[in-house]
Parts: C-alpha cells; structure tokens; sequence
C-alpha cells in the first residue's frame, strides 16, 4: 500500500487529472489526441501522464496508445461517486436534515439519490414523480407515516387501474385519521384483493417505499416537516434500494395484524 502522504497525493492527482482519466476512459489515446480531447498544453499533457503513470492509473499498451489501468478506472469512478454523493448532500441538506434520525440512510441510499423539493404554495406536486413510479409497477411497499387525503386516491388508483400488488405498514392512529377522510376509499383499498395493509404500534417516523417493476426496482422517502411535504428522495440504485428494504423490514417484522374490513366496521361503530 501507498504511504498516508502518497495516499494524499494520489487523491490530489486524481482531483487535477480527473480531465486525462475521463478522456482514457472512453478509449486509448496517443498524447496528441489527448492534448485535443482535454484541451491542455503537451506540457501539461507530459506531466498527468507522468504522475498518473507513477500511481499505476495508467499505462502506455502495445500500439503505443495511453489507456486507464483497472486502477484508473476504479480511482476515476470512486472520485465521480464521491463529488456526485458530495453534490447531493449540498443540494437537498434541507431535505435530508428533515429525515428522523430512526432512518439511518447512509452513504448507500444517498449515493446517486434522486432530489426533488417541494414547492411553496403547491407541496403536493413534488409527488409526480412518486406517482408516475408507482403506476409503472408491478409492486409497491410501503411506511405510512402522515395522513394526507390524496394519499389513499393515488394507491387505489394504482391498483385498480395498474393492478398494482400492495402492501402498506402504518400505525392504528394514522389509518383511523385517513378513514375519517375518506372511508369509501380507504374501505375499497382494504377490500381489494391486491391489497395487504398491515398495523404495527411502532411508530412510523417517515413515509418510506419500495416498488418493482419494469423499470426496475425504485426506493424513495417522502420526507415531511411540520405535517407539511418537504420534498422527496429517489434511488433506483442497488445499494440504495436494498438500504431502503432494510429500514422496511424492521417495520414490517414489527407489523402485529393485517387490518381488515371487519376492523373498518369497529371504527365506524366507535363513538
């Protein structure tokens, strides 16, 4: 292994050659069509190779051409991770600061997360996103942590339109709220045989969920401050869904009872 003063020397070289690297990538180049690709001087061309060269990152081949090492290539893509994973934190910091602390997201989830913030004045709209997601699954999972009245119309919508398989965990308090909102919706939703909404006494911090379908697998929290939507983070990378499926489980293990319409009926007949 490289000294620590090499190891900050080497994350220096990639920093200021992150030029040469991503133009190698795409494929071999001699020093003159590298000077065209990047744009820099033959001296300044002389001396990444140079150091580059000195790291192991790259390395002249047979037909005289200059191409990334495995090396290379994997310094290259750390450091586009990183500055993209930096990139999000700066951009959605009011965001993600709004998830409770229960949720630990993790470099996993946060790593090519997708952003959108709400709006003032039309919050709700920030949930396009969500929505079109969830109409182009084939399963959609998820945390119900605030009542919202949309909320029940967008999943029945969902499953009898996209015959979407459902599967919601949510606290006793929350379903009771959306059911005074909307009891023919949500007593629909409970009905349906796509439809499994299970009841944990475990409170939900955050509004977490999971889909599969032709797309592909998504992961997304929608993240709320004061009763109000803040904005929404999407993954559709492995590592960030399967962090997302890891908080889902904890609260899925946890679910105790699966809610039906029996139990509808017992809080229609409450006082």
């Amino acid at each position: 292994m490289f000294a620590t003063s090499s190891n900050s020397e080497l994350r220096e070289i990639i920093s200021n050659r992150d030029d040469i690297l991503k133009s190698l990538s795409g494929s071999p180049k001699t020093k003159p069509e590298l000077i065209s690709s990047v744009e820099k001087s033959r001296s300044t061309i002389d001396r990444a190779i140079e150091s580059l060269g000195a790291y192991h990152c790259v390395k002249k081949d047979e037909n005289g051409t200059y191409c990334l090492t495995k090396t290379g290539r994997i310094a290259l893509q750390t450091y586009q991770d990183f500055n993209n994973t930096i990139e999000s934190l700066s951009n959605s910091h009011n965001i993600i600061n709004e998830v409770p602390p229960e949720f630990e997201l993790g470099y996993e989830f946060l790593k090519n997360v997708e952003i959108f913030e709400a709006k003032e004045g039309v919050p709700e709209l920030v949930l396009s996103k969500r929505n079109k997601i969830i109409n182009n699954s084939d399963e959609f999972r998820g945390l119900a942590a605030v009542a919202f009245s949309s909320y029940p119309e967008t999943l029945l919508a969902a499953v009898k339109e996209n015959d979407v398989d459902l599967e919601i965990v949510s606290n006793p308090s929350l379903i009771e709220a959306l059911y005074q909102i909307n009891k023919e919706t949500i007593a629909t939703l409970v009905s349906h045989e796509n439809t499994t909404i299970l009841v944990t006494d475990r409170d939900i911090p955050e509004s977490l969920w999971l889909t599969n379908g032709s797309d592909g697998p998504h992961s997304g929290i929608t993240v709320h401050s004061n009763g109000g939507i803040v904005g929404v983070l999407i993954n559709n990378q492995q590592a960030g869904v399967e962090r997302a499926e890891e908080i889902y489980s904890q609260y899925r293990e946890a679910a105790a009872r699966e809610l039906t319409a029996a139990n509808l009926e017992e809080l229609e007949a409450s006082p």
